[in-house]
């Protein structure tokens, strides 16, 4: 019966929350194309245009595209971005999974939280991919190494956004939960992660990114594939065009994937603001 109550409570409560925000949100700004990107993008483009006119060994934005287009289905890029996209995936993943395990554990628990998080923080501030040379006499140069840089990078946010919110979960929470006599579990589904996660959406956001970033460098350093490869050795060969697409396709990437996020973000801050 309390269990019944519980519920009934905290859908009441999300209903209430749902129809505030429509509520409140301007009618104007349904649908409306956000200006911003489209003006950093622009000034991006322009820069990336002076700066072709300025250094020979810049190419210019579409040159850039149309040797992206001209050589996208070639065998060396296919192959370079089918191990980029698993080794970086697979990275993300793996950081997601273990960053909301950790993220939880110190959330929810202070002792916990007092013994891991100074360790974590740590961490987090040493030079990352200064520990790829031992990464590569472990692994090798195969897409072990890789995919374990990219979660390096990439599980940190997920532990600290994660974890920062769970432990910063309002009192009232827990007052309304033993008022209605809620489970631990049933509280923690219904009220202490449903608080945490924008700020989740913001880690997997930079997990996203971070991860990918973690495998590139990996692969500019030392592997046997991959678009990071493609850059330096285009690099080392003068191939400025080539190198270039590379570079393209992954700023495209990386933005494609950073957006959906940020707009996955943004809707949960609506639905739990």
């Amino acid at each position: 019966m309390s269990g019944d109550r519980a519920t009934a409570a905290v859908a009441t409560r999300e209903e209430a929350a749902a129809l505030a925000s429509r509520r409140d949100r301007p009618a104007g700004r349904r649908g409306r194309i956000p200006v911003g990107p489209l003006v950093v993008l622009g000034v991006a483009v322009a820069v990336w245009y002076l700066l072709s006119l300025a250094l020979f060994v810049v190419p210019d934005p579409l040159a850039t595209v149309r040797v992206l287009a001209g050589n996208f289905s070639s065998e060396e890029f296919t192959d370079a971005v089918r191990k980029t996209a698993v080794d970086g995936l697979t990275a993300f993943v793996l950081s997601v999974i273990a960053g909301v395990l950790l993220g939880a554990l110190i959330g929810l628990s202070a002792l916990a939280r007092r013994t891991l998080e100074p360790a974590i923080l740590a961490l987090n501030g040493i030079p990352k991919i200064a520990i790829y040379p031992v990464l590569m006499l472990v692994f090798g140069l195969g897409s072990a190494s890789q995919v374990t840089m990219g979660f390096i990078f990439g599980v940190f946010p997920v532990i600290i956004n994660f974890g920062g919110a769970l432990a910063a979960v309002p009192a009232i929470y827990g007052k309304v939960a033993r008022s209605l006599s809620m489970p631990w579990h049933q509280r923690l589904l219904k009220l202490d992660i449903p608080a945490a996660l924008p700020s989740l959406a913001v880690g997997l956001r930079l997990a996203f990114s971070l991860s990918l970033v973690g495998v590139v460098f990996a692969e500019i350093i030392g592997s046997k594939g991959g678009l990071g490869q493609i850059i330096i050795s285009k690099y080392t060969l003068a191939q400025y065009d080539l190198m270039g697409a590379a570079v393209l396709l992954l700023i495209i990437t990386s933005l494609a994937g950073t957006t959906s996020l940020w707009a996955l973000e943004r809707r949960m801050a609506r639905r739990w603001r």
